[in-house]
């Protein structure tokens, strides 16, 4: 899986590759919207282990 820190180099690598014509608009943009898919779902992950640990935290305070 894609991790957070590596989306921005893959949307800098897709951008050079679209200027060099390596690859059609039409893939250009089917990878950005990979990428933004992922990045959503990394986001809910990491949101839903961030309240986990604030449950847990909170559990062993009382």
């Amino acid at each position: 899986m894609l991790t957070y820190e590596q989306a921005p180099l893959k949307r800098i690598a897709a951008r050079q590759a679209l200027e060099k014509g390596l690859i059609t608009r039409a893939r250009y943009n089917q990878i950005l919207d990979e990428l933004d898919r992922i990045e959503r779902e990394n986001k809910k992950s990491n949101d839903k282990w961030i309240r986990k640990a604030k449950d847990k935290i909170e559990e062993l305070m009382v």
